[in-house]
């Protein structure tokens, strides 16, 4: 997005919280494709290896998920991610039907540049913005949410 587009938007009228939360998103997964590092351009290995820090050894369901995306996407995702060795798959020893997912040690240090690379972006998105203000911001976005969960 150019400034002069960026303008346009802040003039229209009709602009809502919604609009804008997209462009924000729009703005922020463009941003990654200017990196060196390609994981950064695949949104889902991306979510995955994040995910899979926090929560190791998950079946691909719970990870259809939570990205919030079609299980086929999911599973091109961890094929490719295993064949880069960043994932393994593990049968489930209490559930021999079930297959598990675990981050390797190569993903563990792919996902820590992610996760740096991430924090560095967000500080300058944050820029200049009170502490407040993005305390506020997240309170809004949260019931927004809600409201779409409930």
């Amino acid at each position: 997005m150019k400034a002069d587009e960026l303008e346009f938007l802040r003039k229209n009228q009709k602009r809502t919280p919604l609009v804008v939360a997209n462009q924000l998103s729009k703005l922020y997964e463009d941003s990654m494709y200017g990196e060196e590092n390609s994981i950064l351009k695949e949104k889902t290995a991306r979510i995955i290896l994040i995910y899979l820090s926090y929560k190791n050894g998950v079946t691909q369901q719970e990870l259809v998920r939570v990205t919030q995306m079609k299980g086929s996407t999911v599973s091109v995702a961890i094929s490719k991610m295993e064949k880069q060795e960043l994932v393994r798959r593990e049968e489930n020893e209490n559930d021999m039907r079930s297959v598990k997912i675990f981050i390797t040690d190569k993903g563990r240090r792919l996902e820590a540049e992610i996760e740096a690379f991430l924090k560095a972006n967000e500080k300058k998105l944050m820029k200049g913005i009170p502490e407040k203000d993005i305390k506020i911001a997240v309170y809004v976005l949260e019931r927004m949410i809600d409201n779409l969960i409930k």
